[in-house]
């Protein structure tokens, strides 16, 4: 039986048994049209005292500044912020979503990683992770309260690679209100061997899309990390640590075009551990959710609400 069928009926015994016996609190489901909330398609009334804001920052991790951006909600808050982490090399940065949950009432700051989009530093997945605890720490930052942040009401939301991130921060963060994973990247159960030519794919797609973007330190290393942290430290393999904090998975079915098949596994993990006020949505959609963007948005949007509810 090859992979994804047989990843589809262990999802759809567990669904069956979810549902039949109640065995825990949340199963995977698909997406179905919705009728799109008032922060999708509508502003919120201006707050002439405290109106919404762009501010462009730079966040210090490691001693490098990363470039940033904060998107400030109107009202006097403070607000409940969410940290969002775009993917490798961060071509889509779902600006739209950042939006979307801006006009909800959230704070939202996004940043490029060392090494990338002309953030100081080098480029490595493992600083990445070490990024995204700095991006955390500037927003819990008492001198940071200026920004309408509320320090104690934070979620952490990761596309692709910025899913990894995400997961890797959560996992150790118990102070998170919860954490977004988009199509994670990194999920996969450790591969042994390697498919045939899996070493050259990566360096060809550095070649021909990452190196005008990423700065790294040499691309054999970069190569090598990929390869052990495929083999090594999936996402997959810390899965049980993030069963105690709500989390939202959202991912795409086809698994030639996304990485459905290891988020379905990572599902099940999370739906038979009966983790908190957690879901998980497919739909069939590319990796970037190209033509379900209102969808993703919606899903993403109104399940933050939840969290502060």
């Amino acid at each position: 039986m090859t992979k994804p069928k047989q990843a589809f009926l262990v999802g759809a015994v567990l669904r069956w048994s979810v549902l039949s016996l109640g065995i825990c609190s949340w199963a995977p489901t698909w997406a179905t049209e919705s009728v799109p909330g008032p922060a999708i398609i509508s502003d919120p009334a201006p707050d002439m005292a405290y109106p919404a804001g762009l501010i462009p920052l730079v966040v210090p991790s490691q001693g490098f500044m990363m470039n940033a951006v904060l998107y400030t909600a109107s009202g006097a808050g403070p607000h409940p912020t969410l940290l969002l982490i775009h993917g490798l090399p961060g071509n889509e940065e779902n600006l739209d979503l950042a939006q979307a949950v801006r006009r909800a009432g959230w704070n939202v700051l996004t940043y490029h990683p060392r090494g990338s989009w002309g953030s100081e530093g080098s480029f490595s997945v493992a600083n990445t992770v070490l990024d995204a605890r700095a991006a955390l720490t500037f927003l819990r930052d008492p001198a940071n309260v200026k920004y309408r942040i509320d320090p104690d009401r934070i979620a952490v939301a990761g596309h692709s690679m910025g899913g990894y991130d995400a997961a890797s921060l959560a996992r150790s963060d118990h102070h998170l209100l919860g954490v977004v994973l988009i199509d994670a990247w990194g999920v996969a159960l450790p591969k042994t061997p390697l498919p045939e030519g899996w070493s050259q794919s990566i360096e060809n797609r550095y070649q021909a899309i990452n190196r005008y973007r990423l700065k790294v330190d040499s691309l054999e290393g970069f190569v090598a990390e990929m390869i052990r942290i495929e083999t090594q430290e999936p996402v997959i393999s810390f899965a049980h640590d993030l069963t105690d904090r709500p989390c939202l998975i959202v991912a795409g079915e086809d698994p030639e075009k996304t990485n459905g098949v290891e988020n379905h596994q990572l599902a099940n993990i999370l739906a038979s551990s009966g983790a908190p006020r957690s879901k998980a949505v497919f739909m069939s959609t590319d990796h970037f959710f190209s033509d379900h963007r209102i969808e993703l948005i919606s899903v993403v949007v109104d399940w933050l609400k939840v969290l502060v509810n």
